[in-house]
Order: C-alpha cells, then sequence, then structure tokens
C-alpha cells in the first residue's frame, strides 16, 4: 500500500523525534557499548551528549577521559579528569586513567604528586597505582624509591600484572637479570597480558642477540588493545620501527615491508617512520626513495645522527662522496664514538684525495678507543699503508708515565688483533714497549703471542719465559707457554702448563678445551671427557652456546661408553641449544633414549626422520624402534631402505636381519646377517646376530 508524503512526513516526525528523546541513561548505555566494541570515537560522541544535557556527569566525564586515553589524546583526557576529580570522582575510578594519562605525557612529577594509592580500596588498583609511582621513580633515576613502590605493588596483590612487571623493570635496573626475566615472564603468562612487560622482554632478548624471540614480542605486544594502559601510542608506534629493524637484521626485508606499510598509514610524516622506510629502501636497492624518506626524516629532525650516518652510506653507495663527508662530519661532531660512521668518512676521505685528513681522523678515532680493544683494532686496521703515521700521530706525548704506558700496550695488542696489520709493525710496536718498560709483562706477552702466530717457537718460548720471569703467577703466561709447547709437538710439557695455569685462574675456557684435545691425542679419553666437562661448566648456559662441536664430542664418548645417562644430559642440551634442528642429535637422543627405555624414543625419532627422510642412519634408528617396539613391517621397510644406502653399515644390516628373521624371511635375513658379522664380527650385537643365524 503506497503512503502519501503527508503521512510519510508525520512518521519521519515521530521517528524523529523518539531518537532525539534517547534519555541519558540510554546515551550511556550505548556509549559502553560502542566502547566495548573498540569504537572509540563513537563512545566519545556519545558521551558528550550526555555532558551536553548533564555538564555535572561524573561517568560521562570518566568516559571521555577513558576514551580519550584509548585515542592517545591525553591532553584532552586530563581535562576530563580534572573535572571528573572536581565533581568527586571516585579514587578507584579516576586516578587509574589520571596516572596513565600523566604517564603517557612523561610528567613523572606529577604521578608522584597526585597519584595515591592508599586513596582507593580495590587492592588490583593500588596495586596498579604502587606500580605507577615505581615507574616515575625509576624514570628520574630514584631507585631505592622505585623499589619501595614496587615492593608495596606486590605486597597489594602479588600476581598484579603491573605489579610484576614494574618489580621487573626494578631488577633490570639493579642488574639483576635473572630476577627480571622471572617476573616478566610471569607477567606475560597472566591472562591479563601488558605490553608494557612485552616490550621489555623484547629489548631483553635484543640484548641476548635473541633476534627472533624479540621480534615475537615487538608482535605480541603490538597487537595488545587500546584498552591496555601500560604503553602510550607513541611508544607502540615506535615499536613498529623497532621491530622493523630487527626483522631487516634478519633479512626479512618481505615482513618488515609489510609492517612498514601499517606505520606509514599512522603516521605518514613522521621522522622515526621515514627513517625506516629509509632502511627498508636501501635494503631493496632503491637508493633514491631512501634519498627522500631520509630528507623527510631530517627535514622534521635536523639533529638525527641516525638518519644522517644513512644518508651518507646512500651517497657513498650513489658515488657522491663529498655530500657523504659533510654528513658523517656532522655525525661525529655529536657522537665522536660513532666507529662506523668514523670508518665510513675515512673511506670518503680518501676517495676525494684527502689523505691526510683521513689520517687525523683515524688518529682522533684511536685515541678515543684506547679503552676499546675492538674498536682500537678495527681503526687500526682502516689504516692500511697509513699505519706509520696513525701510530705516529696517536702515541702519548710523554712516553713515560702510567697512562700512556697503558695507551701503548693497548695499540701495540689492537696491532696484533687487527688482521690486516703486517705483524712486524705489531712487533716492532710491543718490542719498543719492551725497552721503554722492561716490566711491562703484556709487552713481552705480545711479543711471544707475535713469533707464535709466526711460526716462530722457539722465540714465543724465550718471550712467555721472560713474561713468567717478571710474574711467576701469572695465569696468562703458563697458557701461553702451553700453547706454544703443543705447537712445538710436547703435548706432556703443555699439559703441565695448562694445569698449573688453571691452578691461578681456572675460569679460562679456551686453554680447557685445548687440554682436553690433548689428553684425547695422548689417548686418556676419561681425563679428557672430566677437562670437557670442567669447560662446560665453566663457561656456563652463554658460553656453552659456542662449545657445541666440543660438546657433541663429549656425548658421543658417553654414548661409545655405554654411559648413557650422561650421553643423554648432553644430547638433550644439545637439543635445546640447536632449536631442535639438527636431525643427527635427535637421532643420537633417540637412539640413547632407546637404550634406557625411554618412552620418548619414538617421538624423538620421528621427529628426526621428519628433517632428514633420506638419511640412512636417522631410517635406521627410527626402523630399530619400531621393531624393538613390536612394528615389524614399519621396521623392515625403514631398515631397507637404510642398507640400500649404507651396504658396508655392518649395524644397519644386522638390525635388517633381525627385522627379516621376525618378519618370517628367513632367506633374506641370513644374507644381511651374514654380512653384518663378515663387516664385524667384534661388535657388541655380534652374539645376538650369531644366535638368530643359529634359530634360521
Amino acid at each position: 500500500m503506497r503512503i502519501g508524503w503527508r503521512k510519510g512526513f508525520v512518521l519521519l516526525s515521530v521517528a524523529l523525534l523518539a531518537a532525539c528523546t534517547d534519555t541519558v541513561d540510554d546515551l550511556r548505555g550505548q556509549a559502553v557499548e560502542l566502547q566495548a566494541g573498540g569504537q572509540y570515537q563513537a563512545a566519545l560522541a556519545q558521551y558528550r551528549k550526555v555532558l551536553e544535557t548533564q555538564p555535572d556527569d561524573r561517568e560521562a566525564r570518566l568516559g571521555v577521559a577513558e576514551n580519550n586515553l584509548y585515542l592517545g589524546e591525553y591532553a584532552r583526557a586530563l581535562d576530563a579528569l580534572q573535572r571528573a576529580a572536581a565533581l568527586g570522582a571516585e579514587a578507584d575510578r579516576l586516578q587509574p586513567l589520571l596516572a596513565a594519562a600523566l604517564l603517557a605525557q612523561r610528567d613523572y612529577e606529577g604521578v608522584i604528586d597526585r597519584i595515591a594509592a592508599d586513596s582507593v580500596a580495590d587492592p588490583a588498583v593500588a596495586a596498579e597505582l604502587f606500580a605507577a609511582r615505581a615507574t616515575a621513580y625509576l624514570a628520574q633515576g630514584e631507585s631505592a624509591r622505585a623499589e619501595a613502590a614496587a615492593e608495596a605493588a606486590m605486597a597489594a596483590k602479588t600476581d598484579s600484572v603491573r605489579a610484576l612487571t614494574v618489580t621487573g623493570w626494578v631488577a633490570l635496573a639493579q642488574d639483576d637479570r635473572a630476577r627480571a626475566r622471572d617476573h616478566l615472564e610471569r607477567a606475560v603468562e597472566s591472562d591479563d597480558q601488558i605490553a608494557a612487560a612485552l616490550f621489555t622482554l623484547a629489548g631483553m632478548a635484543a640484548e641476548a642477540n635473541e633476534i627472533d624471540l624479540a621480534i615475537e614480542y615487538l608482535a605480541e605486544a603490538i597487537e595488545q588493545p587500546a584498552t591496555d594502559r601500560s604503553t602510550s601510542m607513541r611508544e607502540r608506534f615506535m615499536a613498529r620501527g623497532q621491530r622493523i629493524e630487527l626483522l631487516l637484521q634478519e633479512d626479512r626485508v618481505a615482513e618488515a615491508s609489510e609492517v612498514l606499510e601499517v606505520m606509514l598509514r599512522q603516521g605518514e610524516r613522521h621522522p622515526y617512520a621515514n627513517y625506516v622506510a629509509g632502511l627498508v629502501a636501501v635494503r631493496e636497492g632503491r637508493l633514491d626513495e631512501a634519498v627522500e624518506r631520509l630528507q623527510t626524516t631530517l627535514a622534521a629532525s635536523s639533529g638525527d645522527v641516525r638518519a644522517k650516518a644513512l644518508m651518507a652510506a646512500v651517497r657513498m653507495e650513489q658515488d657522491q662522496p663529498v655530500q657523504a663527508i659533510g654528513l658523517l662530519q656532522d655525525v661525529l661532531a655529536v657522537a665522536p664514538d660513532n666507529r662506523p660512521a668514523r670508518l665510513r668518512l675515512v673511506a670518503a676521505l680518501r676517495e676525494t684525495d684527502a689523505r691526510e685528513r683521513a689520517v687525523e681522523v683515524l688518529i682522533e678515532g684511536v685515541r678515543l678507543a684506547r679503552n676499546d680493544p675492538r674498536g682500537l683494532a678495527s681503526l687500526l686496521a682502516a689504516a692500511g699503508d697509513d699505519i706509520e703515521a696513525v701510530l705516529a700521530g696517536a702515541q702519548p706525548v710523554d712516553g713515560n708515565d702510567g697512562e700512556s704506558e697503558q695507551t701503548r700496550t693497548s695499540l701495540a695488542r689492537a696491532l696484533l688483533q687487527s688482521g690486516n696489520v703486517n705483524p712486524e709493525v705489531a712487533l716492532a710496536a710491543a718490542r719498543q714497549l719492551a725497552a721503554d718498560h722492561p716490566d711491562n709483562i703484556s709487552a713481552h706477552n705480545l711479543i711471544g703471542g707475535i713469533h707464535l702466530s709466526q711460526g716462530r717457537l722457539e722465540a714465543a718460548r724465550m718471550a712467555f719465559e721472560r713474561a713468567r720471569d717478571i710474574d711467576p703467577a701469572s695465569a696468562e703466561v703458563r697458557f701461553n707457554l702451553g700453547f706454544t709447547a703443543a705447537a712445538a709437538g710436547d703435548l706432556d710439557q703443555a699439559a703441565l702448563h695448562f694445569q698449573r695455569g688453571f691452578e691461578r685462574a681456572p675460569g679460562n675456557i679456551a686453554p680447557i678445551l685445548r687440554l682436553a684435545e690433548i689428553q684425547r691425542a695422548t689417548g686418556n679419553a676419561e681425563a679428557a671427557a672430566a677437562t670437557f666437562e670442567k669447560a662446560l661448566a665453566t663457561g656456563g648456559e652463554n658460553a656453552s652456546l659456542s662449545l657445541v662441536p666440543q660438546r657433541l664430542a663429549l656425548a658421543a664418548w658417553y654414548l661409545e661408553q655405554a654411559s648413557f645417562d650422561d650421553a643423554s644430559r648432553h644430547y638433550e642440551a644439545l637439543v635445546r641449544q640447536t632449536d631442535r634442528a639438527v636431525p643427527g642429535v635427535l637421532n643420537n637422543l633417540a637412539w640413547v633414549y632407546l637404550q634406557t627405555g625411554d618412552e620418548r624414543a619414538l617421538a624423538t625419532a620421528q621427529e628426526a626422520h621428519e628433517l632428514a627422510p633420506d638419511n640412512p642412519a636417522v631410517q635406521d634408528t627410527l626402523g630399530w624402534i619400531h621393531f624393538r617396539q613390536g612394528r615389524v613391517d614399519e621396521a623392515v621397510a625403514l631398515l631397507s631402505e637404510a642398507a640400500e644406502q649404507a651396504s658396508d653399515a655392518p649395524e644397519t644390516l644386522y638390525h635388517l636381519g633381525a627385522a627379516l628373521a621376525g618378519a618370517g624371511n628367513p632367506v633374506d635375513a641370513r644374507v644381511n646377517l651374514e654380512r653384518a658379522l663378515e663387516l664385524d664380527e667384534d661388535a657388541d650385537w655380534a652374539g645376538q646376530a650369531r644366535r638368530l643365524l643359529e634359530a634360521l
């Protein structure tokens, strides 16, 4: 039925009138629903409608504040909170929002002055407020007050995520990384996960060079909802850039580009967004675009050292060394210890034939890096043919005082470590140092080290013995004499020197490993195993990551000795250290598990097989486990493949023969068992093979 225009107009007017007569409660309810759905701008509009008719509505004022917080409008949030406070808003609602707004604006004095945990009744809220105060104290360098506030937060609510997080921060400030990690991991394992804890764990992972883990933490943190008030919108924005930098570090350029797209949508003109966009463009070979991005960064932040350094690198790629020189000089004026920039400036100056200026830049860098052995070595290596000029300029004016002697010692040591410098130049510097300071033990050790590196063993021994005369208690000298004796083939004397060195410095890993190698070479395998164990215990978990080959040898030796518990301990450690990615390690662990009756044998062998399905050793282990557990058909299939590839592997042939016998194939079983015994008649399985043959 058609409705006439007059009647339609009346109906529309009634509908509009009804819409306009929403009560304050209706508007407030709509705002709550919109906020819960993440529509913060729309929720804000509804709260403002409430305030148009009821300007003294405390809940509406708090709603305006809260939604402004979620939108990153911190000044407006503070204004709304001040109005709510004037209207008598409850502290349990007001104070957490006020703390978040003040922290987001880095108003730490405001947090300390205005946030009062004793004004609230809810323990969870009190914990959050104490945590906010602890954060403010940390930012101001007041560690004792920060610790006290963090303890109060934990006392208020021991499982408070914010209390756990700030306690982790306090532990980090005290350089107690184990305690920090414990509290932060407890925080992120909570259902109420917060971005602040994830960001901190990401930073710790990056410092430990666990880059993939750091990237994962950052991704989780960025995806936390806006209602997580533990970090500001700015911090999340910057975290995207940090994630991009880490992704590039891992050569995950495509992923970095995807994150960059989101970051640029959020802040197209932001200087940091354009800096990381420049990084991505450089990695993808788009140098002109990189220049545009970096120019945008520098237009907004003219003192950005990293942007200038990257722009200089681009200019060098574009064969524009003059432009690079200006940029790099700006960088070093602000950050004279920036070694990569200094080395790049040296290269740019040489390209413009400013060789004398390049030498001056190197000399200045050497003087600044005198307490940085690695930095000194890299700068001296860059000197090339100008090494003598650089050394002459870097030598202290007064060569007799203690500080200048230390500087000369550092220079001589760095020359030896640089790699690109003629060792005779390093030897001359060390000899001159020893001549001027005859009791400088480092000079004689350096002389010996240079001779040793050049194969002049007698000269090395004499230099190290001179060092021993100066300081008979020096462990370093003993170790050096041990290495020299080992190089000369006198393994007994080398072992004696190493043992004496350990008595004075038991924590030095390299000589321990050398001693273990000597013990193994001289047939003392048991002593070598004990020494390897000592090296692993001395190095701790971090150092043991670099000792994977030694741990592999140790685990294999225990396996040969049928010391399965010890073998299992080391193979399990290796599995952890290699992220379960090395099939040989998993295979051997599965074999050990089989010998000890551990139910994990099958799953571990299958994991190895997934990584290396065509490896005959892996096929053999998994096949034998299947046979021992009664799956004969699977065993025969795998062991046949293994024997086909490794036809001269006696143990594999024995396993296949046993499996074929179990499958009711005596003819082929006999062929494989006889061949296995022919290849190794004294194996530990030989008796069982003979009994099987007799039974066929």
